[in-house]
């Protein structure tokens, strides 16, 4: 079992901590996104479990956010 992955980011208003455990596959397949400027006033983070592979996280990764940023409507966040 290889050492947990750590990544750390912060400022003033969010402090995050994002921390992954390979389990018994050869490669941790998990991905996790933490974009703390996401747009203004607002963080987006997301963890997505790589049952389709490592590939497939990292395609979520990559894409949920531009697919959330094309549907975005501020008239409709609570």
């Amino acid at each position: 079992v290889a050492e947990p992955e750590k990544n750390f980011a912060g400022e003033r208003k969010y402090h995050v901590g994002v921390a992954s455990l390979q389990g018994k596959r050869d490669e941790n397949e998990d991905a996790h996104l933490c974009s703390l400027d996401w747009r203004a006033g607002y963080a987006l983070y997301g963890v997505f479990d790589g049952h389709g592979g490592a590939d497939a996280s990292e395609y979520c990764v990559n894409k949920f956010p531009k697919i959330l940023d094309e549907n975005w409507n501020e008239d409709n966040v609570e």
